[in-house]
C-alpha cells in the first residue's frame, strides 16, 4: 500500500504542473508509474500481503479506467486520454484502502473540477466550453478521500 501512495505522491507535482501549463499527462510519466503500481502489486502478492487486498487494488484500477474510459467517449474527447490513465492509477493507489475510498475520490476530484470550473468562469479566465485541467483536481480529489481514510475522518468517507 504505501509503495504504491509513494508512486502516486512521487508523480503529483509533476502531473499537476504539467496539466496546468499543457493540458496533458504524459504517458512518459503515466506509463513508468503504472508498471510500477502493478510490479509493487505483484510484489505485495508473493510478499504474503493479503491477496483479496491485492485484488481489490488491481481492480479499483480497472474499474476506474473503464469508467473514465466511458466518459472519454461519452464526451467526445472532452475528457482526455490522459485523464483515463491517471484515473486507472489512482484506482490502484486508492484501492489498498477500500472500494470507499475510491469511490469518494472520484468523487471529490469531480466535485472539487466543478468548483474550479465555476471559477474559472466567474473570473472570466475560461469561456463556456472550457477546457480545464482536470488531472489537479483528480489529484487533489484523491488525496483527500486518502486522507479522510486514513484519518478516520468521515468527511468524504462512503
Amino acid at each position: 500500500m504505501w509503495a504504491s501512495l509513494g508512486v502516486l505522491a512521487a508523480i503529483t507535482l509533476p502531473l499537476t504542473v504539467i496539466d496546468i501549463r499543457v493540458h496533458r499527462l504524459p504517458n512518459v510519466i503515466t506509463y513508468p508509474a503504472g508498471l510500477a503500481m502493478i510490479a509493487l502489486n505483484g510484489l505485495a502478492v508473493i510478499g504474503g500481503t493479503n491477496q483479496a487486498l491485492c485484488l481489490t487494488a488491481f481492480l479499483s484500477g480497472i474499474g476506474c479506467g473503464i469508467v473514465f474510459l466511458a466518459l472519454h467517449v461519452a464526451s467526445r474527447g472532452g475528457m482526455g486520454m490522459g485523464d483515463v490513465k491517471l484515473a486507472i492509477l489512482l484506482g490502484f493507489g486508492g484501492g489498498w484502502l477500500g472500494l470507499a475510498t475510491v469511490v469518494s475520490a472520484i468523487a471529490a476530484g469531480f466535485v472539487l473540477g466543478g468548483i474550479g470550473a465555476v471559477w474559472a468562469l466567474l473570473k472570466r479566465k475560461a469561456k463556456r466550453p472550457a477546457a480545464i485541467a482536470f488531472g489537479p483536481y483528480m489529484l487533489a480529489g484523491f488525496w483527500l478521500a486518502c486522507w479522510a481514510t486514513l484519518s478516520g475522518n468521515p468527511l468524504l468517507t462512503i
